[in-house]
């Protein structure tokens, strides 16, 4: 924490601490890491808890909807509740993957657990903000930019690009989930999920039941990929409990120094 000094009439100087810029966002995200790794220590448990918890809000989202809007979408729509919940699931999933390379990586050089904090970001991101979709409503009606076969339109076409890329540049540095296989098997299911989703959005045609059926798909495709990053925690934490141990054990059994003989013939 930085500190100010105040001088006064008697030129006693008071020194007062003053908060760093970042300090709250630091505080915020050193918390959230400290909670993946407990969560880390069952991430199946977890994966069942969240898509319970998910399956729940599900209905009620839906049917609240559906009673006080007429409308059963409404509460996945743009800035509703659905969209919230897949943006915090999303940043936890950045915050799992920052606690893997602060115990795993090398600090100061990009991996893959480094550039996945990086794209779990910026998906929340566009969770929230839904850029795509301004983008497209410009295109469409500044340039009359439509969409072509088989997407349903521009903003979807976005999405894909926008997914496509990011597995693309994680795809460059995944050779290190070799040593995770259940990571790997929960992100296969998460990945097909996903892509059944976002397959939903871009090419079926768009109805309010359709658009609950994908947000749905999208809420369960996010829980398999954020238990396979706790999962590569669990063990990467394991793996330092045992070196550290080891290492200890090795130190206690090391033959001790005997002290020289002080006796005199």
């Amino acid at each position: 924490m930085d500190r100010m000094k105040v001088t006064g009439p008697t030129s006693a100087e008071i020194t007062a601490p003053v908060a760093a810029p970042h300090a709250g966002w630091r505080g915020l995200v050193d918390r959230t890491v400290a909670a993946s790794e407990n969560v880390s220590r069952r991430p199946l448990t977890a994966l069942a808890e969240t898509l319970a918890i998910g399956a729940g809000l599900a209905v009620c989202f839906t049917a609240f909807g559906w009673v006080l809007l007429d409308d059963q979408a409404a509460f996945y729509r743009e800035l509703m509740p659905g969209t919230w919940l897949s943006a915090a699931l999303l940043l936890f999933t950045a915050a799992t993957a920052i606690a893997i390379h602060r115990a795993a990586g090398v600090p100061g050089k990009r991996d893959f657990w480094s550039i996945s904090a990086i794209v779990f970001v910026a998906l929340a991101i566009d969770e929230l903000t839904q850029p795509t979709v301004f983008l497209s409503k410009w295109l469409r009606t500044e340039h009359q930019i439509a969409a072509p076969a088989p997407f349903n339109d521009v903003d979807s076409m976005l999405v894909v690009a926008l997914l496509v890329t990011c597995v693309a540049v994680l795809l460059r540095h995944a050779l290190v989930l070799r040593r995770h296989r259940t990571t790997i098997v929960l992100f296969a299911i998460g990945l097909t999920l996903g892509a059944v989703s976002q397959t939903l959005d871009s090419v079926v045609e768009p109805t309010k039941w359709e658009f609950v059926a994908e947000e749905c798909l999208k809420l369960s495709a996010i829980p398999f990929v954020l238990a396979g990053y706790l999962a590569a925690l669990r063990d990467v934490r394991g793996s330092g409990i045992r070196d550290a141990a080891s290492q200890q054990s090795d130190a206690s059994s090391a033959p001790k120094p005997q002290p020289a003989s002080t006796s005199v013939g």
